[in-house]
């Protein structure tokens, strides 16, 4: 009897240890992102985009994306001046030296202004958190353009931000977040936009929020501010310029470089701390 009473129990703890689990379904953030086109292709893409990758990196988001740009800017400095050599070859061989100096000047100040006018189109990270950043130049020759994917985002959540412990409550209800998340980070963080720049610091021991804060703007204005140095005044006057040999003159001179003053006329759109690294990111975009 008392076996039996045993064996009866001992069913019954089995059957409660072996019951199914109940599905838990992913949320939209934990949802895996497929990698984009500009990513798969990354090697054929219009001469006017460049594709720059950088793998995860301890020291922060802010030097993994600092690697990840200026690999993708170096690509497209070669691209612009291969294309630009392509479309302007015969001016190159022509016999007179004199043409041919004022047409590799051309060639160089164009492809250094359009490299200089460059800006972050797209980004991504991948499963090993290993980032792809797009990068184009102005549509000064006409290319096709690349379409991106819809992203799938998630409202912010400022309780994730409390619970970070990067500064006390009071200091992180401070900051207001609009954007929505995409892995993890705001939209904007991946399209800043052409007139827009992202600025990020890191938190140290020896600076408070406010100071982190102020080092995140300034970074973002000047990320802005360097595309901004050399604006050729549109697309007509640099084509007029590349054709009009009689010249001789400088594409610097015929640039319309703008001042210090206007360049810092930005707007600080929106700003997000990491809540694992506490990094604080901060969005500008330049005033029209």
């Amino acid at each position: 009897m008392i076996r039996v009473l045993f064996l009866s129990l001992f069913s019954l703890l089995f059957v409660g240890c072996s019951s199914p689990n109940k599905e838990i379904k992913p949320t939209v953030a934990s949802l895996k992102s497929e990698a984009p086109s500009w990513v798969k292709n990354s090697y054929d893409l219009p001469a006017n985009y460049a594709v720059g990758y950088a793998p995860v990196n301890f020291q922060g988001v802010y030097i993994q994306r600092l690697s990840a740009l200026n690999q993708a800017r170096s690509d497209l400095a070669n691209s612009i001046q291969t294309h630009i050599n392509s479309l302007y070859e015969q001016e190159l061989t022509s016999s007179k030296a004199i043409q041919d100096r004022k047409a590799v000047l051309k060639i160089e100040t164009l492809s250094q202004t359009m490299l200089n006018s460059s800006f972050q189109v797209d980004a991504y990270f991948d499963e090993k958190k290993g980032l792809y950043v797009l990068v184009k130049s102005p549509e000064i020759f006409t290319g096709n353009e690349i379409p991106l994917n819809p992203l799938i985002t998630e409202p912010y959540s400022p309780e994730d931000t409390i619970r970070s412990r990067c500064y006390q409550e009071k200091v992180l209800q401070k900051i207001h977040t609009y954007s929505e998340l995409y892995m993890g980070r705001p939209v904007w963080f991946y399209r800043p936009g052409r007139n827009g720049a992202v600025g990020i610091a890191e938190q140290q021991d020896q600076i408070n929020f406010e100071k982190q804060k102020l080092l995140s703007l300034n970074i973002a204005k000047s990320n802005l501010a360097k595309r901004q140095q050399t604006s050729v005044r549109s697309e007509q006057e640099v084509l007029k310029l590349l054709h009009n040999d009689s010249t001789g003159r400088m594409m610097e001179t015929n640039s319309r470089m703008q001042s210090a003053s206007k360049a810092d006329q930005t707007a600080t759109k929106d700003i997000w701390i990491d809540p694992n690294s506490c990094e604080l990111y901060t969005w500008v975009i330049k005033e029209k």
